[in-house]
């Protein structure tokens, strides 16, 4: 990987750069394409707890993406690989890890190293990477075009979700972050964590969206809604899979670690659906 102080680091391709953020040397990659639009849309991909942005770039194929539709995609490095989301994860919290801080700081540098289109800023993140997409959404508002989550939902309080387009997809069996009410999901205080379904409402009522169809095809339910003018809210629910990033291509490490209950569904490209969305 080649750093930001390289002059091949505006080259097509991905470069490591570096920001001092609350005291700490913090770190992301930008993947440049090989024609990039004018003025590009630039992604934000937020990895999981215990990945790394490396295996993001690796795992979930954004940058083959990227360099046929000619937007730019950075991917933050969480500090020991996890993102301080409210009550999750690992020792972020406890840390006080201003990642909101640092994730706004990734936005403005990486703006500017692409000269994106500031009105096609778009975040997204799987797991803790979804949870810290959505406190980033709650407090620093307006900053972003549409947010995806990934077996992911609201860990932190957010008094007042922000009317934005939103996209979940959700594995139905997902026994990390479950999309139902169950064991271990909890509506409020420190410890919050919600049901995906219930993320999923607060979103729909703050852009105002009504009569809701759903779609099945297999084993994919997909869930659009009528909104507020320029909004869109998009659900798609898997049967059967776990808690993963759809359309995945895991190296086999990290698939024995995630286990067979937790392995990529086939049914559906999470990658290919956030961006058409």
């Amino acid at each position: 990987t080649l750093t930001a102080s390289s002059p091949a680091a505006l080259l097509p391709g991905t470069a490591q750069h570096a920001l001092v953020w609350a005291g700490e040397r913090r770190t992301y990659l930008l993947h440049r394409p090989a024609q990039p639009a004018t003025a590009p849309a630039l992604v934000v991909v937020l990895h999981g707890a215990t990945l790394t942005a490396a295996q993001t770039e690796r795992y979930y194929h954004w940058d083959d993406l990227a360099d046929a539709e000619g937007f730019a995609v950075a991917y933050p490095q969480g500090i020991g690989n996890a993102w301080n989301a409210g009550s999750c994860c690992l020792n972020a919290p406890a840390r006080r890890i201003d990642d909101v801080g640092f994730i706004g700081a990734v936005l403005d540098d990486a703006e500017g190293q692409v000269g994106a289109d500031p009105a096609r800023v778009y975040l997204a993140g799987v797991s803790n990477g979804a949870m810290m997409t959505m406190r980033f959404a709650c407090e620093r508002p307006g900053l972003l075009a549409a947010i995806g989550s990934v077996a992911g939902t609201l860990t932190s309080p957010c008094p007042r979700v922000p009317a934005m387009s939103f996209i979940e997809v959700h594995g139905l069996n997902d026994r990390s972050v479950l999309f139902q009410a169950g064991p271990g999901t909890v509506e409020s205080g420190p410890s919050m964590r919600l049901p995906g379904v219930e993320t999923i409402d607060r979103f729909l009522a703050a852009d105002g969206c009504h009569d809701p169809v759903t779609v099945t095809a297999g084993a994919v339910h997909t869930e659009t809604a009528t909104c507020a003018a320029h909004l869109d809210v998009k659900v798609i629910t898997i049967d059967g899979a776990g808690h993963q990033w759809p359309g995945a291509t895991l190296a086999p490490a990290r698939a024995a670690q995630d286990g067979p209950q937790d392995q990529p569904s086939r049914a559906v490209d999470a990658t290919d659906e956030l961006w058409a969305f």
